[in-house]
């Protein structure tokens, strides 16, 4: 068994997905993680540390 998380762009907003299940969505507010392991919480934190979100949202995403 191997380390699967992801922060995916659904819709309007990221997700963070931990073994095919969505755990986690980004709000304006920051994310809301639900049952988040450690791996998790420390991808979500890299994923906000690096400003990563920029790289995932279309363009007409980031005008609205």
């Amino acid at each position: 068994m191997g380390i699967d998380v992801r922060i995916i762009q659904r819709a309007f907003s990221p997700v963070l997905m931990e073994q095919d299940e969505q755990i986690g969505l980004w709000r304006s507010a920051g994310w809301e993680l639900l049952e988040a392991s450690d791996l998790a919480i420390l991808a979500a934190c890299l994923f906000e540390w690096t400003g990563a979100m920029h790289f995932i949202q279309t363009p007409v995403i980031r005008q609205l």
